[in-house]
């Protein structure tokens, strides 16, 4: 409580490291109630009202429905108080007393507040930003009502203004690519432009500093940076001199252990060409060391050290055998595979032209992009975030300005942020007078590396905390688990991943303090069980899967007899998969033992069956004579027609297949309901045409045979409100009907819908877990 107490002092700035579980969000949401309670207590003083109003109090979240799931979260704090009612979780503790009043002096904040909520500070970084750009628009000469891209609309132009701008360059100037070719393929480099350009939030900084140092000064600076402090001397000294002794001592020069070491003196020769220290150190464990075949070996897609040097004692006079592996146990315990394999070696120097080829191509291409997204009135999430923090950095008075609008600045997640945004909200916290900084954030849960996130942000902003004599608070009470699970799962595994907080660590690395549960929690049977199972090559069903499922039956069952959570609509069991590869496989192993699952943020939503069905329907009616969605139309829920009725149009010789259908009895009907809804289609808005077409005839039962027709019918949504996006944007049929066909022919990486499930069994990722 001690704790809880310092997270609720409004009067500093807190930072609080939480574990999984601790109750951050609600460390958050009281310490949002209990700033209101202040202004309330301000307002019977006579504050003025511009200085207590809640939208002086800005929460930033990662992710939109963070934000909405915070929002709502506080208004139900806040209606509780202003009803009179105590929060149940600080019952006693006289909470917010004076919000809770029914008193006149504060009557008029209390009004103002349930009135004017709604238009609170409590958002994500983008949409914060977004908001401040907008504002301030004139300063950067933007159209404040530019249009925010979302992810997919962002990777569709990024592919296609590539391409424009790759076959532009080869006509302009022929040889531009040149020094690019000789290593890579037209495909690498657009493929290391594009994940450039995704990383550009971070990649500035970097770049900047790579362009203005010569050749030599970058390739001295990463033999200081990554060659690892090892005594390279006596592994080579020692390496000569069991050479010698092998070619006195061993009795068959075609042991596997004597070529080895003929072949690291060969490579060792190879590397006398390099005469500065520091480079012949990192040629001789790049170039002698790390080879694979010799003491490197592959497992699992991953280098690791061989076990022990090869060879047949036999072959060997005296202990020569024991004396080499000595030899190599030193290397293992002076150096790990990773420190090894990140060493910089002959090869790494010839990159650094390429990479300043590389850097030339990206600004001359971003240049290009970022002009045509400017004449479109076009940003996407980077370009906000990259924006704003130019916009904030170029003008004090906008600086200024938001400084002195709020009182209060709270980060939700904030392990999830990188540099460029803290300096956003540093910019803001530096401007104000007294501003109150609140983060709470896990460096163990930093999982966003795709968004460039970066935990070493965390150590920044602590350091900021103290210098403004604020707290620093530890969450290290787990209320999510049982005590026995946290014992034999959570407190082991974790301190096998993670160091201890007094051992030394790099500034990116977390570490684990073992954690507990304040509150007793009973759960069923035992807490950790182990099931190894092979899967052999030539079985049809997939073992794993099966095991898998009839554990969760068992589970189910074991409930059921129980006294634990009865709520009959909340999910019960996870299924937690590394990835979705073999998730057709589960689910048929659940569909076998009876069991209804759902599967949560599972991934290719482009390739569901619900947007194949949509796509083949606005494929015809953009275009009748395709017949590959022709076909897909006929066969789907739109029309459910058997494949022997479909089959007639096989013999109609050179007449396209749809206006074939028109003669052929069994499908003249529906000949006229495809000619009926393309005439609709030019007058009526088309997710509102395909959701009349779906209530029609009762189509939407033919999903009730999927395996999963809850999830489809979401997905159908989900592709109703993506068309009903694209049409507010201008977008027309066949703009749409093309939207779609290159986010399916390009698979992208698009979750599927999220649906309220009522299954006791969700099957998810690990990282969505998290996520």
């Amino acid at each position: 409580m001690d704790n809880l107490n310092k997270a609720l002092n409004c009067d500093k700035s807190v930072f609080i490291q939480a574990c999984a579980g601790a109750g951050k969000t609600f460390a958050l949401t009281k310490r949002y109630a209990a700033i209101l309670d202040r202004f309330a207590q301000e307002a019977v003083e006579g504050v003025p009202n511009e200085q207590i109003d809640h939208r002086k109090i800005l929460v930033i979240t990662f992710t939109k429905k963070a934000a909405g799931e915070m929002n709502q979260r506080i208004y139900e704090d806040v209606n509780i108080l202003l009803s009179g009612e105590e929060i149940r979780e600080m019952k006693g503790q006289n909470f917010c007393p004076t919000l809770r009043k029914n008193d006149k002096s504060v009557q008029a904040f209390t009004s103002n507040l349930k009135l004017t909520f709604s238009q609170n500070s409590i958002s994500t970084i983008d949409s914060f930003c977004a908001g401040v750009l907008r504002e301030f628009s004139y300063k950067l000469d933007l159209d404040p009502q530019f249009l925010s891209q979302d992810e997919h609309d962002t990777k569709r132009l990024l592919n296609e203004i590539l391409d424009t701008w790759v076959s532009e360059k080869l006509v302009s100037e022929l040889t531009y690519f040149n020094a690019l070719l000789d290593d890579l393929s037209f495909s690498q480099i657009k493929e290391i432009l594009k994940s450039m350009y995704g990383s550009r939030e971070i990649l500035d900084d970097y770049i900047n500093k790579f362009e203005n140092k010569s050749n030599d000064e970058i390739w001295r600076d990463w033999l200081m940076l990554y060659t690892p402090d090892v005594d390279t001397i006596m592994m080579e000294v020692r390496l000569k001199s069991l050479w010698n002794e092998a070619q006195e001592k061993c009795k068959d020069k075609n042991d596997k252990l004597y070529l080895l070491f003929k072949s690291l003196i060969e490579h060792l020769k190879e590397i006398q060409i390099y005469t500065l220290p520091q480079e012949y150190k990192s040629a001789f464990l790049s170039s002698v060391i790390n080879v694979k075949g010799d003491l490197i070996t592959t497992k699992n897609s991953k280098l690791k050290y061989k076990d022990n040097v090869p060879g047949n004692v036999k072959n060997w006079n005296n202990d020569f055998k024991k004396d080499a592996q000595e030899w190599f146990d030193f290397i293992k315990t002076s150096l790990t595979i990773e420190e090894l394999t990140s060493t910089p070696g002959p090869q790494d120097q010839k990159i650094i032209p390429l990479l300043k080829s590389l850097i030339t191509c990206y600004r001359d291409f971003n240049e290009y992009f970022y002009n045509i997204r400017m004449d479109r009135d076009l940003l996407d999430f980077s370009d906000i975030i990259i924006l704003t923090h130019k916009l904030l950095k170029e003008h004090e008075d906008v600086r200024r300005t938001l400084g002195k609008r709020y009182r209060h600045i709270m980060l939700d997640e904030f392990q999830d942020t990188n540099p460029l945004r803290w300096r956003i909200i540093k910019m803001i916290l530096d401007a104000g007078e007294d501003i109150k900084l609140f983060i709470v954030g896990d460096r163990k849960q930093s999982i966003y590396r795709f968004n460039n996130a970066d935990v070493t942000v965390m150590n920044t902003a602590q350091n900021v905390i103290e210098s403004l004599g604020g707290d620093l608070v530890d969450f290290n009470e787990n209320y999510r688990s049982s005590q026995a699970f946290i014992n034999q799962v959570i407190n082991p595994l974790m301190t096998m991943i993670l160091k201890r907080p007094d051992e030394p660590k790099e500034e990116y690395e977390a570490d684990f303090k073992e954690t507990h549960s304040p509150v007793n929690k009973e759960g069923l049977s035992s807490t950790l069980e182990c099931i190894w199972c092979e899967h052999p090559k030539d079985e049809e069903e997939y073992i794993p899967a099966y095991h898998t499922a009839y554990q969760v039956k068992k589970l189910l069952e074991d409930h059921e007899n129980s006294k634990i959570d009865k709520e009959k609509d909340k999910p019960l069991i996870a299924v937690l998969l590394r990835r979705f590869t073999r998730i057709s496989e589960y689910l048929q192993a659940f569909h076998k033992f009876g069991i209804p699952v759902s599967i949560f943020g599972g991934k290719d939503f482009y390739a569901s069956p619900a947007l194949k069905d949509i796509f083949y329907l606005i494929s015809v009616l953009d275009n009748p004579l395709d017949e590959h969605a022709l076909i897909g139309l006929l066969r789907s829920p739109f029309f459910a027609l058997p494949d022997p009725v479909i089959h007639l149009l096989a013999n109609r010789g050179e007449i396209a297949a749809f206006d074939a259908m028109g003669s052929i009895p069994k499908l003249q009907s529906t000949y006229q309901e495809i000619l009926t809804w393309k005439e609709l289609s030019k007058t009526m808005a088309l997710d509102e045409l395909i959701a009349t077409i779906m209530d029609r005839e009762d189509r939407e039962l033919a999903y009730v045979s999927e395996l999963m027709p809850e999830q489809q019918l979401a997905n159908f949504d989900k592709a109703l409100n993506i068309i009903r996006g694209l049409q507010r944007n201008g977008s027309s049929l066949r703009d749409i009907r093309e939207f779609l066909h290159y986010q399916i022919s390009t698979r992208v990486d698009e979750p599927q819908a999220i649906y309220p499930g009522k299954a006791r069994v969700q099957i998810l990722t690990v990282h969505k877990a998290k996520g």
